[in-house]
């Protein structure tokens, strides 16, 4: 099941990379040069596609890599949205090593050599950069510098301090960190490029713990740090010997997607087809052996609830799922078995994603207590001023830096949740998939620039209700 799931959708994306391949090499969806070093990392893909003996694509591998050579800078780094990106030299210089050790066999001698010199720059760049705090991008910089190591000589030394920065970012669930928070998707990233270091050991924790966070019609929590809706399935097929439960992760979450519940298939748009779709070909690598036996979940158990370091707690009943997550932010994921709330309350306006009037600006100032049945968080923020059209001093002058006190509580039953939020005037979002109805709330559709293929299903929408000091109301199935 699995492996057909690979195989078609690996096709899908070798036909978008073909399409859109200029003459010269670049990869652009508009046909024009973007000077994107990212976008070359289909390159690997191809590589793979041939190694395989799925199609001869060595013409278009030459024009991919000469390309990406051409976008380098003195300094040995390659732009992305900027003129000098360390994640995109990080992740384009791996993918760019590995496909040329992939089809070396077939590649003209004079491009490898050109390929070598390219490596080398990145490499010295790489070793005197770093992420910033995103642990992804640490993590193949380590596997870039792995990938290189048949092209050139690269001080063993200097790799092992790269892998203990990606491995300091490891919290004590097995998470790895971004931007000081955790999210699930950039985890299983930063895991699956671990797992192709022969670094299994070090992602066990992490299965162990995102067995947790899948609800029971196979969707994953994507409410965290950087809210993507996305797991990595090579991470899965590498870890499932270690951890049996990620192989019921993967079936859960492929099926999930063969239903359009989720953007499993991220891929599958332009830029992902580029950048991600070589690690379709990947779990493919691994996938080999599928069980069919059914293992347990923690969703299968009635009623449970768990808090994890990190300030994440999850509390099952009987009909419902609810994760939520206190960090910059406070997130909130509800699911019931009709749909699936996603909201993000760190004002007094409701949801984040679309209007930040008041904004948490201290984490010292927010905090939550939790019994069996009642959660109740209070906070402390003042105005936003980022989002206003005034200029920043002008704002601070007439409204200072007054702060405002909030509380938001959920009191959870076997069928329903009740919500109460104290505050000033505002107006509550409620982004939601599904069939999900809220009496007194009105339904809308609203534009999403940002993460465009989540938001485009058809069952997406947002409910709205404005409230004066205080707004209660419950959701159930």
């Amino acid at each position: 099941m699995r492996k057909d799931f690979y195989l078609k959708n690996i096709e899908i994306a070798k036909k978008i990379i073909l399409k859109n391949q200029l003459e010269n090499g670049a990869f652009s969806e508009t046909k024009k040069e973007t000077r994107n070093a990212r976008l070359q990392e289909a390159v690997l893909t191809l590589a793979w596609l041939t190694k395989n003996k799925k199609g001869q694509y060595i013409k278009e591998i030459e024009l991919g890599i000469n390309y990406w050579i051409s976008l380098q800078n003195a300094n040995g780094s390659f732009p992305e949205l900027s003129q000098e990106s360390f994640s995109a030299t990080a992740f384009s210089t791996s993918a760019v090593s590995q496909a040329l050790f992939l089809a070396k066999e077939k590649i003209k001698p004079e491009l490898i050599e050109k390929t070598k010199k390219a490596v080398q720059k990145a490499s010295k760049y790489l070793l005197i950069n770093d992420s910033n705090g995103r642990t992804n991008q640490d993590a193949v910089c380590l596997q870039a510098l792995e990938n290189s190591k048949w092209l050139i000589k690269i001080d063993k030394k200097e790799i092992l301090k790269k892998k203990e920065i990606v491995l300091k970012n490891k919290t004590e669930s097995g998470f790895f960190k971004e931007d000081t928070g955790i999210d699930l998707g950039y985890s299983s990233l930063t895991a699956s490029i671990l797992c192709s270091l022969d670094l299994k050991k070090e992602t066990k924790k992490f299965a162990e713990s995102l067995k947790y966070f899948i609800f029971p019609n196979g969707v994953i929590s994507a409410n965290l740090s950087r809210t993507n809706g996305w797991i990595i399935l090579h991470f899965l097929e590498s870890i499932k010997n270690l951890v049996p439960e990620a192989e019921e992760i993967a079936n859960q979450y492929i099926n999930a997607d063969k239903k359009g519940l989720l953007s499993a298939r991220h891929f599958l748009d332009f830029r992902h087809a580029m950048t991600d779709s070589y690690r379709l070909c990947f779990a493919f690598d691994e996938c080999k052996k599928e069980t069919k036996c059914k293992i347990k979940l923690p969703h299968d158990e009635k009623n449970w609830f768990k808090i994890f370091p990190e300030q994440i707690l999850i509390v099952k009943k009987t009909r419902h799922t609810s994760i939520f997550y206190l960090t910059n932010k406070f997130t909130q994921t509800i699911w019931f078995k009709n749909g699936l709330i996603s909201n993000q309350t760190n004002n007094l306006k409701g949801n984040t994603i679309f209007n930040k009037k008041y904004v948490i600006q201290d984490l010292k100032k927010i905090n939550w207590t939790f019994s069996k049945n009642k959660l109740i968080v209070n906070g402390i923020c003042k105005r936003n001023l980022s989002n206003e059209k005034i200029h920043k001093k002008i704002m601070h002058k007439l409204l200072g830096e007054k702060e405002v006190s909030f509380s938001k509580e959920f009191e959870f039953t076997e069928n329903k949740i009740k919500i109460k939020i104290n505050g000033i005037n505002g107006v509550e979002h409620l982004p939601c998939f599904g069939k999900i109805k809220i009496n007194g709330f009105s339904k809308e559709k609203e534009n999403q620039v940002f993460n465009q293929l989540f938001f485009n299903r058809k069952d997406f929408f947002v409910l709205r209700k404005q409230f004066n000091n205080e707004l209660t109301y419950e959701l159930s199935d």
